[in-house]
Order: C-alpha cells, then sequence, then structure tokens
C-alpha cells in the first residue's frame, strides 16, 4: 500500500477537475484522492489545509462512497485533533456542516421504497455526519421526531436508517426520560437489530 504526497497546489487543481461533471476522475479515482491527502495530512507528512481544500472541491459531488470518505477523513481528523484547543475542534465540525447541510437538505428525512441503496446510504450518512457535528437543526429535527417516541411508543417518525443517530442523539441531548426510554427499548427491544 502506498499513498500519494500531492503539493497543496496541485491538490487544489486535481479538486477542481475532479469536481466537473465531465471529469475524467472515477469514483475510485476521488475517493484514492481524499484518502490520501488526509491519511497523509494526519500523520504529518503533507498539510491539513491542502486535504481540506480538496475536499471543498468536492462539495458537489453525488456519489455516496466518496462522500463516505469525506466523513471518515474529517472525523479521523477530528479524532487526531482531540488536543486541539476547542476553536480547532469546531472549526472542523462548521466545516462538516457547511460539506453535509446541503447533501441532507436535498434529500431530505423520507425513505422511499424501492429506493437506490446508495441514497437512502448518503441520507443516512449525511444526517448522522450533521448529528455528530452537532449540527443544531439537525439536533433540534432529530428532537423532534423522538418526542412522539418518548411520548407514546409512536416511532413512524424515525426511519430506521437513522434510528440509530436518532436514539443516540435523543440520549446525548435528553434527560433521564430519554435515557430511560432508550433504556426500556435496549432491555425489551421489538427486533435484534433495535437492540
Amino acid at each position: 500500500v502506498y499513498r500519494v504526497a500531492y503539493t497543496p497546489e496541485r491538490l487544489s487543481k486535481l479538486g477542481e477537475e475532479a469536481a466537473k461533471k465531465d471529469s475524467g476522475f472515477t469514483t475510485e479515482d476521488r475517493i484514492g484522492l481524499v484518502s490520501d491527502a488526509m491519511t497523509l495530512a494526519r500523520a504529518g507528512y503533507s498539510k491539513t489545509s491542502g486535504g481540506l481544500n480538496l475536499i471543498s472541491k468536492l462539495s458537489s459531488e453525488q456519489e455516496f462512497r466518496v462522500w463516505d470518505s469525506i466523513a471518515m477523513s474529517l472525523g479521523k481528523l477530528k479524532g487526531v485533533w482531540w488536543e486541539q484547543p476547542e476553536q480547532v475542534r469546531k472549526a472542523i465540525d462548521q466545516f462538516r456542516v457547511q460539506l453535509f447541510r446541503p447533501v441532507a437538505s436535498r434529500l431530505g428525512w423520507e425513505f422511499p421504497e424501492g429506493e437506490d441503496p446508495a441514497t437512502a446510504q448518503l441520507r443516512a450518512l449525511a444526517i448522522g455526519t450533521l448529528a455528530s457535528a452537532e449540527d443544531e437543526a439537525m439536533i433540534a429535527e432529530i428532537k423532534k421526531r423522538f418526542q412522539p417516541f418518548l411520548a407514546s411508543g409512536d416511532d413512524s417518525q424515525i426511519p430506521p436508517d437513522v434510528q440509530r443517530t436518532i436514539f443516540t442523539v435523543a440520549v446525548r441531548h435528553g434527560g433521564e426520560d430519554e435515557y430511560n426510554k432508550i433504556r426500556e427499548v435496549y432491555d425489551n427491544p421489538p427486533n435484534p437489530s433495535t437492540k
């Protein structure tokens, strides 16, 4: 296994080309660019700004696998930077929100029957990434969707593909009632995947 280290200037140009609608870059090429740039940045072999700039150029990306690579790379970067000042860590979260909010807005919350699996995965990824980045609008929407479940057990507003995200956010941003409700689900799950 090897990584290709490009200069920040070269990454910027590659990002511009990769983002074009008629680009010669395949999905695998775009994933590789993101992975190489961010892995080398985390290891200290290249500038983080070059990788972040590359990712920003790919903000109009449509392919789930590229978005998954972007989400993983930014999540890992935040993990590596755990010791950085809070302002720096919040800036990474703001960047994640800036990238993923348009994706979530475009795809919405509905998981229609017969939908392409990659689209459903991208929707779940966008919702999960925004929740992980502490996006206030996403957290408010999740709390709103969780409320009927908390009050009466009505889970009709909790799509199965994002159930884990909704339950996690409900407990993290809720109180004793939310914790007890999720504990109740854990102790008496309707199916194994819910547990």
